[in-house]
């Protein structure tokens, strides 16, 4: 898989898998979604979509191969299986346009955060007026602790997407709405 072993992908699965609702009133976000070569989970703040190697598609016995782009889709993290979903629950879900809340920050700066470090994380907090949700940091930990981060550089951003990539992984974080200078910081000895 792009020379991905078992662990990796599964780490990739459980990646997708953070990102998913438990709003039971919003079933269509409890699931991951399939789509153009993509794995891709949402809860309404963030997006966590996994670029699927091509090669990769067909390795498990239940594989992202045999599933039609456009599927709701159900993930079996520990046998790293993906399996789509019965059709009576496909007829009556649709899921968000994920390209839309994706912002297209190709043209604008990058910044390289050390995930192992909160000395970093909450600096480029304060540096760039913004507070994230930290649960949605450490789901980002598990997975890798070098993340490109990309942000609008204007003023106002603070109240706009942040994205994070790592090698085929990408997630877009809503930063917390705070008023004033207040800032979301971890908890003590949660790190």
């Amino acid at each position: 898989m792009n020379d991905l072993n078992e662990r990796q992908v599964k780490a990739r699965l459980r990646f997708i898998n953070d990102a998913r609702s438990d709003d039971k009133t919003r079933l269509f976000l409890t699931e991951a979604y399939w789509h153009e070569g993509k794995l891709i989970a949402t809860d309404g703040r963030r997006l966590h979509i996994w670029k699927v190697p091509e090669e990769g598609r067909c390795l498990y016995t239940t594989g992202l191969g045999a599933i039609e782009s456009g599927k709701f889709v159900r993930i079996d993290t520990k046998n790293a299986l993906v399996m789509e979903l019965p059709a009576d629950f496909q007829k009556d879900w649709s899921f968000p346009d994920y390209k839309r809340v994706d912002p297209d920050y190709n043209t604008h700066r990058t910044v390289q955060i050390d995930m192992t470090s909160p000395i970093d994380i909450v600096q480029f907090m304060i540096n760039n007026k913004i507070a994230l949700n930290y649960k949605y940091v450490e789901h980002l930990q598990k997975l890798n602790t070098a993340w490109a981060v990309k942000a609008d550089p204007d003023d106002s951003y603070a109240r706009k997407a942040l994205t994070f990539d790592w090698e085929d992984c990408h997630a877009v974080i809503m930063p917390c709405q705070l008023d004033g200078d207040e800032y979301l910081f971890p908890q003590a000895g949660s790190l």
